[in-house]
């Protein structure tokens, strides 16, 4: 079952180490939320795209490539910006592939 998080805030939680799988995060308040290490298999991550986290606090998050999205590519579209300003190439791709995939499914 996945949990669903819809419109959380989870602002300055610590969810390192967390497993996420699946995990619904539409609307959802990540600002300062650390997320080192959890596991981000599946989840949509459709969250207030003001509130996506740190880079520091999500490069080492895992299974990047896996998210997705229902609604809009933007709070992705950030991450992976910030990903590439601060020189987290393959974080950078992973989320490039993210974007595609899920723009693949829904054509």
């Amino acid at each position: 079952m996945s949990p669903f998080l819809t419109g959380a805030n989870l602002s300055r939680v610590d969810l390192s180490e967390a497993n996420l799988s699946k995990a619904i995060l539409e609307r959802a308040d990540l600002a300062d939320a650390n997320l080192s290490e959890a596991n981000l298999s599946r989840v949509v991550f459709d969250v207030k795209p003001d509130s996506v986290p740190r880079i520091h606090n999500i490069a080492f998050a895992r299974n990047l490539s896996e998210l997705s999205y229902r609604r809009s590519p933007v709070a992705l579209v950030r991450l992976r910006q910030r990903f590439k300003n601060d020189g987290f190439r393959r974080q950078e791709r992973e989320i490039t592939y993210a974007i595609r995939h899920t723009e693949r499914k829904v054509l």
